[in-house]
Parts: C-alpha cells; structure tokens; sequence
C-alpha cells in the first residue's frame, strides 16, 4: 500500500470587516434613562431644601441689616421702642431704597429681631414672593427636669 499525500487547496474568500453600527440600541436608552431618573428621585427634594434654606438665610440677612440700621439711629428718631417699621425707617433714608426685598415694609424691627432669634423663633417663606411670613414661637420639646 502505497500512501500518498496529496494537499488540498481552499478556497478562502476574503472576509470583509462588518462595519459598525454608529448611535446607541434602545435597551442604553433605557437604562441611561433609568439611572437619571432614580438619580434625580433622590437629590431633587434635597436641592428643594436647599433653596428654601437659603431663602430663609437672606431674609436673616435682611433683618440683620434693618436691626443695624434701626441701632445706628435710634438716637435721632428719639425712641427706645422696637415699634418703628421697616417701612418709616425707607422713607426717612436710613435703609437704601430696593435694599430690603424678602421681608415685608410693615414689618416692625422687633419682629426683625425675632426673625433673627432662631433659637425662640421660626417663619415660613411665602412661595409666590419670597417674603417671611407667619413668625411663631418654637416649641421648646425638651422638659425642664428639677434636681432632688
């Protein structure tokens, strides 16, 4: 027995490279769009406590500024009282005209000064403009306890 070898010949055609599909499949969308939205599930009602917070810091700011001008001239309006509104203070050129836009002209410096008193004293911000309303007095949750 004879062997012989014999070679075989392939044909091999040239594969030519698959191109590449540009732009993302639906089930990216999808899941890209899932992550934002849990994402912004969590941290939108964190920036909204954020925002209300520093509404509350300018008007702190505004009441600070009225106080300082209502002791800078105490002397001239000749009162001891807290009584003299913001608005009596504007018209006398104490406080610049546009300086104080969160709290309300009718305000009187001591509630100015309770809206700075965090501590005994809280207030809400009205949503439609910004301003300090419903000053109230905290309720202090801690009991006072008597030693024996």
């Amino acid at each position: 027995m004879r062997f012989e070898i014999k070679t075989m010949k392939f044909k091999s055609k040239t594969l030519k490279p698959k191109k590449k599909k540009k732009g993302f499949t639906l089930i990216e969308l999808v899941a890209v769009l899932a992550i934002i939205a849990i994402l912004s599930a969590a941290f939108v009602p964190k920036f909204g406590k954020y925002i209300t917070e520093a509404k509350k810091v300018a008007v702190l700011n505004e009441a600070k500024t009225v106080v300082t001008a209502y002791e800078s001239v105490r002397h001239k309006i000749n009162t001891s009282e807290d009584k003299t509104s913001i608005s009596s203070l504007l018209s006398n050129d104490y406080l610049e005209e546009g300086s104080i836009k969160k709290i309300n002209l009718d305000f009187s410096v001591a509630e100015c000064k309770q809206l700075m008193d965090t501590e005994n004293y809280t207030f809400d911000i009205d949503s439609a403009s910004g301003c300090a309303t419903n000053i109230r007095q905290t309720q202090n949750s801690s009991t006072e306890s008597t030693p024996k």
